[in-house]
């Protein structure tokens, strides 16, 4: 799996989670941050950009 963006910091995957997470090595991930399915689906009360 490619990374979406990379520095000698880390790496940014953008793909399905589960598929991602079954192509990383077992204890080498940090922290995973994902996206709901309920993309704009929600409002929060913040005016429009």
């Amino acid at each position: 799996m490619k990374p979406y963006y990379e520095t000698e910091n880390g790496k940014l995957f953008c793909c399905d989670i589960l598929e991602g997470l079954k192509a990383i090595p077992d204890n080498s991930v940090n922290c995973v941050i994902t996206s709901p399915p309920y993309w704009q689906l929600r409002d929060y009360g913040y005016p429009e950009q």
